[in-house]
């Protein structure tokens, strides 16, 4: 089998160097450039990646290399795929039949995994590798941490989750050097929280510790993660599901007696008793009674009953704010506007809000349970550093946390989540639509582009590419316009130090331009001919 690496997997790892040497196109073929143009390296291969610690990957004539500064070959070339260059390491794949042996090399080329397995790739600052359908770990310096002998690994908390069961019912932690924390008889373990995760034995829910120590048998049908040094645990008798809270030591704080228990939030969690849902704390006291069909809140916001079909709000201290007035509610949390019955808009908000509907409109209130968007829009994305967007009668407008409107309702919409990027929640900058085109706008109001783009796409670090007649350019956090409206595609990279998609990273930008890929700077200079 003949592996040639193309253009498009070698930029996946082009875009973490933070070398002076650049990937310059000549024609068909690449070298490497400084900052001003100069060439330091002719163009002589068919791709050539960026410097990460102080080697490129190179390719001619279908075999790869590792070259240093000077164009010498560090790994020498062959019939080999080699990548993601990381803390003096190096992915290898040696051809072999249809997919190839995987292994990884150091940047002396020194074996750190010898090429014998159907898979290795790197999580964290280790290799996982496979043979077959099981699974091993070495370090980053070659130690076999794992042998290949597990069908299940999963690192988190600083433990390897294994199992040898090819049903994965029986697990065990192991630590990071290889030492079995737990003896591999538990079936289910949860993510630590306060120093506690929960573990499975049998039918059963316990605890254990960092250390691996059981702290809390296993007595319960169901347990929850810790919460604020509590968790729910849940028993069945006869068929019917009981909920209690306990503390890190296992002593229970609320009796495993409700017909249901939610997560602590505050101090206070929400529960069912009696048929009749209601506030309390975490160590029994009521605070709201149990005497509702229904009730909903949100991390740091007001609590809302429902009553004979209409809700009220409540602060968390069981005050009741309002009338039982509003059709309905829901909780804006995790990043997402969640409305139960009426789908789903992703968006980054202020935290502490409730989102209210009444006779057919939206309104807001605080953590306070404090109404202070009343419900008059059709609309809303929520508040996002002090400023919602609102719909009425077809129009989009910016309004302040106190209400004020920010702009006129003129827009046809407002785009604050795009493809993964929040460039409102992080930047303060949105793209808005006006007669079929669209431009940039801040938090101010201020219109930082005319309405003249077909499209636009922001990255993670504010900048923002826009299309006009299928061709795209790039704008600053402040819409100005770096990079011209002529490339037939300009392309996001990832950066090493903070793991964010950007368009510009280390000062270079990746651009298609009649079918073939190159380098530009931030003042516009073609690293290409």
């Amino acid at each position: 089998m003949k592996f040639l690496l193309t253009l498009g997997v070698l930029f996946c790892f082009a875009f973490v160097s933070a070398q002076d040497l650049i990937p310059y196109r000549s024609g068909k073929q690449w070298g490497y450039a400084d900052r001003s143009g100069r060439i330091i390296i002719a163009p002589q291969y068919e791709a050539a990646s960026l410097f990460e610690e102080g080697v490129a990957i190179v390719s001619k004539e279908g075999r790869m290399a590792l070259i240093n500064a000077s164009n010498e070959p560090v790994i020498p070339f062959a019939q080999q795929m080699l990548g993601t260059i990381y803390k003096g390491t190096c992915l290898k794949i040696i051809p072999s039949g249809s997919k190839g042996i995987y292994g990884a090399v150091s940047l002396k080329n020194e074996t750190l995994v010898p090429c014998i397995y159907d898979f290795a790739g790197r999580q964290g600052d280790f290799f996982m590798v496979t043979k077959g359908y099981l699974n091993g770990v070495y370090s980053l310096d070659g130690k076999m941490l794992l042998d290949t002998v597990y069908t299940y690994i999963h690192y988190t908390d600083g433990f390897f989750r294994v199992s040898k069961d090819p049903r994965q019912n029986v697990q065990g932690l192991i630590s990071r050097e290889g030492k079995l924390v737990t003896p591999m008889e538990y079936m289910v373990f949860d993510r630590f929280s306060g120093g506690r995760a929960k573990a499975r034995k049998g039918d059963l829910f316990g605890y254990i510790d960092s250390s691996g120590k059981e702290v809390i048998p296993p007595m319960y049908d169901l347990a929850w993660t810790f919460s604020e040094g509590h968790a729910v645990v849940e028993s069945k008798k006869n068929g019917v599901w009981a909920y209690g809270m306990i503390d890190r030591n296992g002593k229970p704080t609320i009796p495993v007696s409700f017909q249901k228990l939610n997560d602590l939030h505050g101090g206070v969690a929400l529960g069912r008793k009696n048929n009749g849902w209601g506030l309390v704390t975490a160590n029994g006291k009521t605070i709201i009674g149990f005497e509702y069909d229904t009730a909903v809140r949100g991390y740091e916001t007001a609590i809302a009953c429902k009553r004979s079909g209409k809700w009220s709000l409540f602060n968390r201290d069981g005050k009741r704010k309002t009338g039982f007035e509003y059709d309905s509610v829901a909780v804006i949390e995790n990043d997402e506007r969640s409305v139960r019955d009426f789908g789903l808009k992703r968006f980054a908000y202020d935290p502490g809000y409730l989102l209210l509907f009444k006779n057919g409109r939206q309104g807001l209130c605080n953590s306070e349970g404090k109404v202070v968007v009343p419900p008059v829009y059709d609309d809303i994305y929520p508040f996002n550093n002090g400023v919602a967007l609102v719909k009425k009668e077809g129009k989009w407008a910016m309004i302040s946390s106190g209400g004020k409107l920010i702009t006129a309702f003129k827009y046809d919409q407002f785009i604050p989540y795009q493809a993964g990027a929040n460039s409102w929640k992080n930047h303060g900058v949105i793209t808005y639509l006006l007669n079929g085109k669209a431009g940039l706008i801040n938090r101010k109001g201020e219109e930082l582009t005319e309405a003249k783009y077909e499209r636009t796409q922001p990255d993670d670090s504010g900048y923002t590419a826009v299309v006009i007649n299928r061709k795209y350019g790039l704008l600053d956090p402040q819409g100005k316009e770096i990079i011209p409206v002529k490339y037939d595609r300009i392309r996001a990279g990832t950066t090493r130090d903070a793991g964010v998609d950007a368009f510009i990273v280390n000062g270079l930008i990746l651009v298609q331009k009649a079918g073939k890929y190159g380098y530009v700077l931030e003042n516009g200079t073609e690293l290409f001919q």
